[in-house]
């Protein structure tokens, strides 16, 4: 019902992609988000939809999640086709989507993902999420031992930015925490 859904929600993204998150302002008569104006819904010069979800964030991970699902399907061969289309061919569309809702978070775990996916097939994969596994675990215990702040300085280069701004703030925060 996930890759249904988010096959739905494609037209939608592509209308606000275009003409800027409007949707749900013009159905329902107002807009979920806390802030009114668009400083949020613009990223790298695309406008982030939101179509019904109460952010862009949101709807970027439900595209990326159902895509990575369709694409399981699709190599699986447990979801051969959706509809009279390929399953496949519903995971590249889905994924792409994804890419252009411009969240990089959603982005990045969408592309890994399908690298998960992709490594199943060899020996390598249960390696890859043992890792996975344990970088959240250990992440926090190595912030609880370390007493000096980390500095993200070297990578501030253009549309980056912005998000290493972001970044340095929380992890500035998590360290006084």
């Amino acid at each position: 019902m996930t890759i249904i859904g988010a096959l739905f929600y494609v037209p939608f993204c592509l209308f606000e992609m275009r003409l800027s998150p409007v949707l749900h302002l013009s159905v329902y008569g107002y807009t979920p988000r806390v802030v009114s104006n668009f400083v949020s819904a613009v990223r790298y010069g695309f406008y982030r939809p939101t179509v019904f979800f109460e952010h862009g964030l949101q709807l970027s991970l439900f595209m990326g999640i159902a895509s990575v699902v369709a694409r399981w399907g699709a190599v699986s061969g447990q979801i051969p086709t959706i509809g009279r289309i390929a399953t496949s061919r519903v995971a590249t569309a889905l994924a792409i989507t994804t890419f252009f809702c411009v969240s990089t978070g959603a982005i990045l775990l969408t592309l890994l993902g399908w690298s998960l996916i992709a490594l199943g097939r060899l020996k390598l994969a249960r390696i890859v999420m043992i890792t996975l596994i344990l970088i959240p675990i250990g992440y926090p215990i190595f912030r609880m031992i370390s007493s000096d702040s980390i500095t993200v300085t070297g990578f501030d280069v253009g549309v980056f930015s912005q998000r290493l701004t972001s970044l340095q703030f929380r992890i500035n925060n998590e360290h006084l925490f």
